[in-house]
C-alpha cells in the first residue's frame, strides 16, 4: 500500500461525499461489501473461541465476550482467558491466530470507517484515508501556511 504522494507527489484529491466514486467503481464497492459482511462471521467465530476457553459454558463466555464493547478490551480478555486456559504450546498458537485476526481487523475498520477518496492519480485504484487523518487535513485548510509556505508543502510537513 503506497501514500498518494508516494504515487505522485503533485497530485489532488477529492472526498466521495457522494458516493459516486464507489458507483464508478462497482467491483471495488462489491469487495468493500465483501469485506464488511464477512466481518460478522469472523467475530461471531471469536466470540465461540471464549465459549470453548471457559471449558464450553456457552452464554456465559459469550455473554462476557458480548459485554466488552471495545475489540481492544474483547483481545486482551480473550489473551489472558488463552493464557489460563491453555497450556503454553497451545496458548501461544491461539493468541498468534488472535493477533492475525486483529491484524486483519484493522484493515477492515479503514474499508468500514475511513474516508474514500479520489484523485486523478490514482484512477484504476482506492484511496481511503482514516477519519482522524481527514479532519487534520481538512483543518489545515482553515488554516493559512507558514510563512512562504505553500498549501502542498503545509499539507507534507503535517502528514
Amino acid at each position: 500500500m503506497k501514500s498518494l504522494f508516494e504515487i505522485d507527489p503533485q497530485a489532488g484529491f477529492g472526498a466521495d461525499s457522494d458516493g459516486s466514486v464507489l458507483e464508478r467503481r462497482p467491483t471495488l464497492a462489491i469487495l468493500m461489501a465483501r469485506v464488511i459482511a464477512s466481518w460478522s462471521v469472523i467475530e461471531s467465530y471469536v466470540g465461540l473461541s471464549a465459549t470453548a476457553l471457559l471449558s464450553g459454558r456457552s452464554g456465559v463466555a459469550e455473554a462476557v465476550y458480548a459485554a466488552l464493547s471495545e475489540s481492544a478490551a474483547q483481545y486482551t480478555a480473550l489473551f489472558a482467558a488463552a493464557n489460563a486456559a491453555l497450556s503454553s504450546e497451545d496458548a501461544e498458537l491461539f493468541c498468534g491466530a488472535l493477533r492475525a485476526v486483529r491484524k486483519l481487523g484493522k484493515g477492515r475498520h479503514l474499508i468500514a470507517h475511513g474516508i474514500v477518496l479520489e484523485s486523478e492519480a490514482v484512477s484504476d485504484g482506492l484511496l481511503i484515508m482514516e477519519q482522524r487523518d481527514f479532519s487534520e487535513l481538512s483543518r489545515l485548510f482553515f488554516t493559512p501556511p507558514r510563512s512562504g509556505e505553500s498549501r502542498r508543502d503545509q499539507v507534507r510537513r503535517v502528514s
